[in-house]
């Protein structure tokens, strides 16, 4: 089973509209959201510190430590708190630009993909599946044999935690003995359909391993389907 190119169908398209839609909305508040939190971040960071300074200084304080007689010492500190707090908006900076650029790329990606009109698709038949649940946030990760051996590794993002209520929550995640794989190749990300009746989901196992050893979401898992379940105490 390879992928096999195609143009775009309507449901694909809808996908890249909606998607397209959703980051117009979010492109009329991205400003204000940095400006906000980079505000925030730099007030949380660099003010205390000034306020702390200048309280002491109007209470006399800061004349009884044994630092201030020494100017040398004393413009030390001084510098030390302005390059904090400089260094604090630097950061700042640094995100904002970060977030602006992640914000053009996926804009540019999502543009090529309407431009090019193709994406690869892929027809598969799932034998069996594995369920683990991440102890953190409870989020699940499903580990899907295929036919013909190969396992795909798949993250259901939207079944973790948010509400602090410590369990999984519950999602429209389907997974069917026939489905189809379509990736967008600028964007990277994957669309998946089920063919035939949904199936039920096993019970998930506790993932007790270190975040680094868990299989990576969109991922082959190529070791045989017998260790890999031994691999995470099934």
């Amino acid at each position: 089973m390879t992928l096999s190119a195609r143009p775009l169908e309507n449901d694909e398209r809808d996908y890249l509209l909606k998607k397209r839609d959703e980051l117009d909305e979010y492109k009329l508040h991205l400003p204000e959201l940095l400006l906000t939190f980079g505000w925030a971040g730099l007030c949380l960071a660099g003010i205390p510190s000034v306020i702390w300074i200048v309280i002491w200084r109007l209470t006399g304080r800061l004349d009884g430590l044994p630092w201030h007689e020494d100017q040398l010492v004393e413009g030390g500190v001084y510098t030390i708190c302005a390059l904090a707090i400089s260094y604090t908006a630097y950061l700042l900076a640094l995100d904002i630009w970060q977030t602006k650029r992640s914000f053009q790329k996926t804009m540019a990606n999502l543009s090529k993909e309407f431009a090019e009109n193709e994406v690869d698709e892929m027809h598969f038949r799932i034998e069996e599946i594995m369920s683990l649940e991440e102890p953190e946030h409870h989020m699940r990760i499903y580990l899907m044999k295929l036919k013909d051996g190969r396992v795909r590794v798949r993250y259901d993002y939207e079944s973790a935690d948010t509400d602090g209520k410590g369990e999984s929550r519950r999602t429209d995640f389907a997974i069917s003995h026939e489905m189809r794989m379509v990736h967008f190749r600028h964007l990277n990300e994957y669309l998946y359909t089920c063919l035939s009746e949904k199936r039920r989901k096993p019970r998930a196992l506790p993932l007790d391993l270190n975040p680094k050893d868990w299989p990576e979401d969109e991922t082959w898992l190529e070791a045989p389907w017998d260790e890999i379940k031994s691999q995470y105490g099934a």
